[in-house]
């Protein structure tokens, strides 16, 4: 007897039962939001749904089909007394434990880190008047899914003019 094709046969279902398929996160096309009140874009998947958006248009969220990731974008204006360093360390104490990834510059920082089995990375730019940014949020077991479209997000991140209150 041949157990060859028997044997194929089963690798075969259990590839198409445990996912020889392509998770939403790894094909997908990029849609633009430009923000008219701050002036940034960004792009997002096109698969995710977008959020209720703010009354104050200072930004937009979406998340995925299945609820589990989450892309956030939004604008403030800044306090007098708000510096980027006052922003980046209020940033930091929201994070429990230490971040993956963190630098800080004269104009912007990003922050990547894993909490509770979710991996989150932020990018914000500021400027004299206003900040923008992202935060861009997704499970961990899923972090080879969801790296490529993390880049391809930060990437397309444009920022508004931000000498300017809004």
């Amino acid at each position: 007897m041949n157990l060859k094709r028997p044997i194929f046969c089963l690798l075969l279902i259990c590839g198409l039962l445990t996912g020889f398929t392509k998770s939403p996160a790894q094909s997908y096309r990029l849609k633009t939001y430009h923000n008219s009140r701050y002036g940034f874009s960004i792009q997002y998947p096109d698969s995710f749904t977008a959020q209720r958006a703010p009354e104050n248009g200072d930004g937009l969220g979406w998340k995925s089909k299945d609820g589990l990731a989450y892309l956030t974008s939004y604008g403030s204006n800044v306090d007098p007394e708000v510096t980027i360093q006052s922003l980046y360390a209020d940033a930091l104490k929201d994070i429990a434990g230490k971040p993956s990834y963190a630098r800080l510059t004269d104009s912007w920082f990003v922050l990547s880190w894993e909490q509770e089995g979710t991996i989150y990375y932020q990018k914000v730019f500021f400027g004299e008047a206003s900040y923008n940014g992202f935060q861009f949020s997704y499970p961990a077991a899923q972090k080879g899914d969801y790296a490529a479209m993390t880049d391809a997000i930060s990437k397309s991140f444009h920022r508004g003019d931000t000498s300017h209150s809004q």
